[in-house]
């Protein structure tokens, strides 16, 4: 009988304890941030700010009654034209337009050169796509040509690439004045404009860029209005300049291609930065 006892006893100091324990922590958020009011929509349970809000305790919310609260302006539209309906106080407040056009007019004026070419003058491959935001629609053409197309961006063709085979894009997540990680995501040669993803590696951001480019990502972001998101990001193996080519402020994620440890590294991570944004808002 005394046996059994002990046995028991040591089943649940080892094993039942320490998960006890880690569930409490989890459930009780070492925070004062109950919830955030999201407008004119809440974010998808597929998003990661909906798991970093899940991973934090924080409710998200579709009313803004009751005790104050911070807000959020959560819309996935490239020109979100109904201005009136936004709360200047709100996050993401000021970032109403993520088309190309506008990326492309932002870098240059942060970064100093040019992502955008014109097609007319330009000699040699570029890219064209269109200005609308999440079309994935990119394609390379021989220049100059005669006239234009509507609605598109032509931009230099920039040299990604790791072999003859695949090509290395960077996502880089924006969250208030910190980069907390970035991702590499590995994407094969004919497929390089899709959103088709061969495999992700997560790098810590000090190995990817240097304080300069940093420093340059956070200033693009503020001038863009985007207090939260994830940018597309080429490093061009000929001059070794980064150039910013998409702005994505209702990302999903973590990518399905990563395991589950690191997936879960990702959204503690990506926690901590958003807390403290919050914290500093």
């Amino acid at each position: 009988m005394i046996k059994k006892i002990e046995d028991r006893f040591n089943i649940i100091y080892r094993y039942q304890l320490p998960f006890i324990f880690s569930w409490f922590r989890r459930k009780k958020p070492n925070h004062q941030i109950k919830k955030i009011y999201f407008y004119p929509n809440l974010p998808h349970k597929r998003t990661i700010l909906y798991k970093i809000c899940k991973h934090l305790g924080i409710r998200i919310a579709r009313s803004s009654k009751g005790e104050k609260q911070i807000s959020f302006f959560w819309d996935d539209s490239t020109k979100f034209e109904n201005t009136n309906l936004i709360d200047s106080r709100s996050l993401n407040s000021e970032c109403i337009d993520i088309s190309k056009h506008k990326v492309d007019t932002v870098f240059k004026n942060v970064f100093g050169y040019d992502l955008s070419i014109n097609p007319k003058q330009f000699i040699g491959e570029c890219v064209v796509k269109s200005d609308e935001n999440a079309k994935h629609d990119g394609r390379i053409i021989q220049c100059p040509i005669k006239e234009a197309e509507p609605d598109v961006v032509y931009q230099k063709l920039i040299d990604n690439k790791i072999d003859d085979n695949f090509v290395r894009d960077l996502r880089a997540p924006i969250i208030g004045n910190d980069i907390p990680l970035v991702y590499y995501k590995i994407k094969t040669t004919e497929l390089r404009f899709t959103n088709e993803i061969d495999r992700v590696e997560v790098h810590q951001t000090s190995t990817v860029f240097n304080d300069n480019e940093v420093e340059s990502i956070l200033n693009f972001s503020k001038a863009m209005g985007l207090d939260y998101g994830e940018l597309d990001i080429l490093r061009d193996n000929e001059n070794n300049k980064i150039y910013i080519v998409d702005v994505n402020k209702t990302p999903w994620g973590p990518p399905n291609t990563i395991t589950k440890e690191k997936a879960n590294y990702v959204i503690e991570k990506m926690s901590e930065s958003f807390l403290s944004m919050l914290f500093d808002f």
